[in-house]
Protein backbone atom coordinates (compact mmCIF):
# COMPACT_ATOMS: atom_id res chain seq x y z
CA UNK A 1 0.00 0.00 0.00
CA UNK A 2 1.52 3.32 -1.08
CA UNK A 3 1.62 6.21 1.37
CA UNK A 4 -0.27 9.39 0.47
CA UNK A 5 1.88 11.44 2.84
CA UNK A 6 3.70 13.45 0.16
CA UNK A 7 0.50 14.10 -1.79
CA UNK A 8 -1.32 15.28 1.33
CA UNK A 9 1.64 17.38 2.51
CA UNK A 10 1.96 19.10 -0.88
CA UNK A 11 -1.78 19.83 -0.85
CA UNK A 12 -1.45 21.43 2.57
CA UNK A 13 1.54 23.54 1.47
CA UNK A 14 -0.21 24.64 -1.71
CA UNK A 15 -3.49 25.68 -0.03
CA UNK A 16 -3.51 25.45 3.79
CA UNK A 17 -6.96 27.04 4.20
CA UNK A 18 -8.50 24.76 1.58
CA UNK A 19 -6.77 21.74 3.10
CA UNK A 20 -8.21 22.36 6.57
CA UNK A 21 -11.64 23.27 5.17
CA UNK A 22 -11.77 19.88 3.44
CA UNK A 23 -10.49 18.10 6.56
CA UNK A 24 -13.22 19.76 8.64
CA UNK A 25 -15.87 18.30 6.33
CA UNK A 26 -14.89 14.83 7.56
CA UNK A 27 -16.07 15.73 11.10
CA UNK A 28 -19.70 15.61 12.21
CA UNK A 29 -20.33 19.08 13.65
CA UNK A 30 -23.42 20.38 15.46
CA UNK A 31 -23.01 23.44 13.25
CA UNK A 32 -20.38 23.88 10.54
CA UNK A 33 -17.46 26.22 11.06
CA UNK A 34 -17.89 29.72 9.71
CA UNK A 35 -14.19 30.14 8.99
CA UNK A 36 -11.21 27.85 8.91
CA UNK A 37 -8.61 30.06 10.57
CA UNK A 38 -8.36 33.65 11.74
CA UNK A 39 -4.72 34.74 11.34
CA UNK A 40 -5.48 38.06 13.07
CA UNK A 41 -6.21 36.12 16.27
CA UNK A 42 -2.65 34.89 16.75
CA UNK A 43 -0.82 31.66 16.12
CA UNK A 44 -3.71 29.39 17.04
CA UNK A 45 -6.44 31.44 15.35
CA UNK A 46 -8.50 31.71 18.50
Amino acid sequence: MASRYHEVFEGWKRDPMGFWAEAAKAIDWYSPAEKVFDPTAGVYGR
